[in-house]
């Protein structure tokens, strides 16, 4: 079991490595929006503007992002293309760049037309020729403007016309970038404590995520434990009826099991926290300053409860039925033992391993009943915090809070292998 406990705990480290990779990589396409947008805000179609005014104003905005630095340890590409082509900003730069080097097979011509380029003071005309499709487009782009610097232009952009096609964009090439990369300066901050910055108020990520998810575990673990106190002793009790009662209390659960949570959050507020009925209980927010006033839980608790109770009374209730139904009952009831000392020391331990799955496969999907809860009733906690950097492009905000999510199904895993060997010592790990 100790063994077995310390493997899983060993798993969870590359397993946890791996979700931030894939999180990290998907949210990098959001961050490289984000540069953009920053850069929009730099007016490239007006002129004039200096060359070393707009580099510096690229540069300062790549740093503050860390753009400056490739994405991982390694890339591959091909032979073609620059080696810093990750720097170069607006993306229609960038694209214009790969373009030529992959279409030319000359990269010296390609790079000193693209200095002939950046001498032009018009920035409407080089924004122009950023969002060229093709050589004949570009060509007449070129002979149409009234520039100085036309003919130095076009006698390099005649030089890159007769270079010929560039083979080695069919080369690949492997590039090590050592840990001067992003994902290499944002995991080593985690194992340092340094979560990183909100992009949104510039705030540390910590002081906003750690008092959010106290808030959140708080909520979510209150309701768990409401919701198997209520629901497995239901559960039972309905297994163990034969009566009327046994069937109809299934098609209320039914019922409820279809009404979607949002809808009976709202439905609570109407009911009990509005001058509609009754106005018993708060329907936002967990009180006044710091402190958490549980007055304010009791709706988003019970929202939470009643939502997912149908499905834990009816899986207990299935489970207990199907022990009932099994050839050790009858072989106990005929050696005369009560149905209240089978159930209580044969039937409910054998009912325990599916309720144990059920148990931590609810860990999970109540961060999500979290999540709309704390919507609803605008509670201050992990769920509300993504949803507002989402709406905002957080990509920081929302890095950590997918890896706190995805440690925490680790996490009920190793707790359900806990569980069944407590639950049954016969069950072996190895």
């Amino acid at each position: 079991m100790i063994f077995y406990l310390i493997k899983r705990i060993l798993i969870i480290l590359p397993t946890l490595f791996f979700i931030s990779l894939v999180t990290f990589f998907l949210l990098d396409i959001l961050a490289g929006n984000i540069v953009e947008n920053e850069l929009s805000k730099v007016d490239w179609q007006q002129s004039p503007r200096s060359e070393n005014l707009m580099e510096r104003e690229i540069n300062i905005v790549l740093e503050k992002y860390h753009f400056d630095k490739p994405l991982f340890y390694f890339s591959i590409t091909t032979k073609s293309s620059p080696d810093t082509l990750y720097r170069v900003f607006p993306k229609e730069k960038r694209l214009f760049i790969k373009h030529l080097t992959k279409s030319f097979s000359d990269k010296d011509v390609a790079f000193d037309f693209l200095q002939s380029m950046e001498r032009i003071n018009d920035q409407q005309l080089l924004y122009g020729i950023y969002q060229t499709k093709n050589l004949d487009e570009l060509e007449n782009l070129i002979l149409k403007s009234d520039l100085k610097s036309k003919g130095e232009l076009y006698e390099k952009f005649t030089e890159l016309k007769s270079s010929g096609q560039n083979y080695e964009r069919l080369i690949p090439k492997f590039l090590w970038n050592g840990q001067e990369n992003r994902f290499h300066n944002w995991i080593s901050g985690i194992l340092h404590g340094d979560l990183g910055r909100s992009i949104s108020d510039g705030l540390l990520i910590k002081h906003r995520v750690f008092p959010a998810l106290r808030i959140s575990g708080l909520l979510g673990g209150i309701s768990i434990f409401v919701l198997f106190l209520v629901s497995v002793p239901l559960g039972i009790w309905l297994a163990v009826k034969s009566n009327s009662l046994g069937r109809w209390v299934p098609q209320i659960l039914y019922t409820i099991d279809a009404m979607p949570l949002f809808w009976l959050a709202e439905l609570f507020i109407l009911f009990f926290a509005s001058n509609f009925l009754f106005q018993l209980f708060p329907s936002f927010g967990v009180g006044t300053g710091e402190s958490i006033q549980f007055s304010h839980f009791v709706l988003p608790v019970l929202s939470l409860v009643i939502s997912a109770m149908p499905v834990i009374v009816i899986q207990t209730m299935a489970a207990v039925e199907k022990q009932f139904k099994k050839q050790y009952v009858l072989a106990l009831r005929s050696k005369g033992l009560e149905n209240k000392k089978i159930l209580n020391k044969h039937i409910l331990r054998n009912a325990l391993n599916p309720l144990i799955t059920l148990f931590t496969s609810f860990l999970p999907a109540t961060i999500a009943g979290v999540m709309i809860v704390e919507y609803v009733y605008s509670i201050p906690g992990t769920g509300l915090l993504l949803l507002d950097a989402i709406a905002k492009y957080d990509y920081p905000m929302i890095l950590i809070i997918i890896v706190l999510i995805g440690l925490v199904k680790m996490l009920a895993n190793l707790l359900a292998d806990i569980g069944y060997r407590l639950a049954d010592p016969r069950i072996s790990f190895i």
